[in-house]
């Protein structure tokens, strides 16, 4: 988002599962909380397709966020 750097890490999370970590650098501070809004959307979506198999991506581009839809 907005020109900033993404790592991902994916460590064991010693029970099973595994930990997903997300460093985002270069971030304006102006712009901070939106884009800590956008990426938990982001995960959001990715954590409900892999756990659950549900796909809450919009596949209506008629439907965006500037005509006041939820949009990811």
């Amino acid at each position: 988002y907005f020109g900033s750097n993404v790592k991902f890490t994916l460590d064991d999370d010693g029970s099973g599962g595994t930990d997903l970590t997300l460093r985002c650098t270069g971030v304006n501070k102006d712009s901070r909380e939106e884009v800590i809004a956008g990426w938990v959307s982001v995960l959001m979506a990715m954590k409900a397709a892999v756990d659950h198999g549900v796909d809450l991506r919009n596949h209506d581009a008629s439907r965006t966020w500037a005509d006041g839809f939820a949009d990811n």
